[in-house]
């Protein structure tokens, strides 16, 4: 739990799954670590080296990392107390071990290929519609806060929208919330703009696109995200 609050990582992360309760905090951290186990077998071997090829390098640090902020941060917090206390376990504890542990530099050449190829300036040049499905464990929603932030801070945020799809995994959206999406952005490259866009009416057409579907757009704002994201 403490691992998968330091990525936001949801308990709710695959459809396959029975959706927890709010508090089974047990159930929540059965599917973080079902989760914490697939990105470890995967992006963090696999396409990590694969980055790592292309950038000539190390290209990400944990130097000057505070753990105890990004927990306080994270809106897994209560979970992790309240499993470290059933467990008799000290957080604490854990923390100082963490802050203690060795860190990892990045090489400079590899960042600076990152920023130049892979970082995300926010300078956006056309009409752009985000969804993102609430329950993503690969790229968690909080994402979608420092994308905006980064739009916003590029003068980009009025050609930004983003929404939300009550739904767990990555990019697992029904056949007419994809269409709604795509008729919604349509109409703001033909028209100027955004309108017709928010939950409701992206489920209206949703519905409209596909009535055999679910429609599952909901109103969201997404916590910080914990790490550095934008280019700057």
């Amino acid at each position: 739990a403490l691992a998968a609050a330091l990525h936001n990582i949801p308990g709710w992360n695959d459809p396959a799954q029975p959706r927890p309760a709010p508090t089974d905090w047990e159930a929540q951290q059965s599917g973080q670590y079902q989760a914490v186990v697939g990105l470890v077998k995967f992006p963090a071997f696999v396409w990590r080296q694969e980055a790592e090829s292309r950038a000539g390098g190390n290209m990400s640090w944990n130097t000057g990392v505070d753990y105890d902020a990004m927990l306080r941060n994270s809106p897994y917090l209560k979970e992790v107390k309240e499993l470290y206390a059933k467990a008799g376990r000290s957080l604490k504890s854990d923390l100082n071990a963490l802050d203690k542990a060795p860190r990892t530099r990045a090489d400079a050449s590899a960042v600076g290929w990152m920023s130049r190829t892979s970082s995300f300036t926010g300078r956006l040049t056309k009409p752009q519609l985000d969804i993102h499905t609430t329950g993503d464990a690969l790229i968690p929603v909080q994402s979608e806060s420092a994308y905006r932030r980064a739009a916003t801070a590029a003068g980009s945020a009025r050609l930004l929208r983003q929404r939300y799809v009550d739904n767990a995994g990555h990019c697992t959206f029904s056949p007419g919330e994809q269409i709604a999406a795509l008729h919604t952005l349509e109409d703001r490259i033909t028209t100027g703009h955004w309108a017709y866009s928010d939950p409701a009416a992206l489920n209206s057409r949703a519905i409209e696109a596909d009535p055999m579907s679910p429609a599952r757009y909901l109103p969201y704002s997404p916590a910080g995200y914990p790490r550095p994201y934008d280019r700057t």
